[in-house]
């Protein structure tokens, strides 16, 4: 007999399934709970929306409310540590990697650039679902437009978002999609490449906006 593997429960659930196991057990009231959980929902829509400095701000705001249930005598310290712990935990998630050299991201989640960057071949390789790279107002360089190098180089992936400011200079190809869908870019400016911005191989359903190429 095959049994099915139940699927992971995400960082917010598990902090709502506390809650709620708070208000079965009576430590918190109607009020307090929903509360609570609204705070935690609004949260999800923030992330789900890509406005990751408002959940991280929002994060702090639901360890607040937390703490002064603490201080009023609703929850113990033991109660409310595994909720303060999660929600600590999935602000780390959130906090942008910043990134300060070329590279290949392997992960999904947040980056962003923290210094101008130089390139002898490709640049920034994404190489994973799911990931969020602002370019922080910088700019990478490449080394000619007959080289063959991209600036930011996306192949068979989705859900990516690449925004500005930031400009990609100097290569053959400034960002380049290969078979990438459900993806955004917004904001660059991709200038004295050979190609500016180049979607091929079965890309499908991408947003290209307020960007720039000459």
């Amino acid at each position: 007999i095959a049994f099915a593997t139940p699927a992971p429960q995400s960082p917010i659930d598990a902090l709502i399934a506390q809650v709620e196991a708070l208000f079965a057990g009576g430590s918190l009231t109607q009020n307090q709970r929903d509360t609570l959980i609204a705070k935690l929902e609004e949260i999800r829509a923030k992330i789900a929306a890509g406005q990751t400095n408002s959940a991280i701000n929002q994060l702090s705001a639901f360890i607040n409310q937390l703490s002064a249930l603490v201080n009023n005598g609703t929850l113990t310290q033991a109660q409310a540590q595994p909720l303060i712990d999660g929600a600590t935990a999935l602000q780390s998630s959130l906090a942008p990697i910043e990134i300060n050299s070329c590279t290949t991201i392997t992960a999904s989640g947040f980056y962003k650039l923290v210094a101008d960057l130089v390139s002898a071949t490709d640049c920034i390789i994404i190489d994973a679902s799911n990931v969020n790279l602002n370019l922080n107002g910088h700019s990478i360089a490449g080394p000619g437009t007959g080289s063959n190098a991209s600036g930011i180089l996306i192949v068979a992936e989705t859900n990516i978002t690449i925004t500005g400011p930031g400009t990609v200079t100097n290569f053959s190809f400034g960002v380049n999609f290969q078979d990438v869908d459900s993806s955004t870019v917004q904001s660059v400016t991709s200038t004295g490449n050979f190609f500016g911005f180049v979607v091929n191989g079965g890309s499908d359903g991408n947003l290209f906006s307020s960007n720039t190429a000459s």
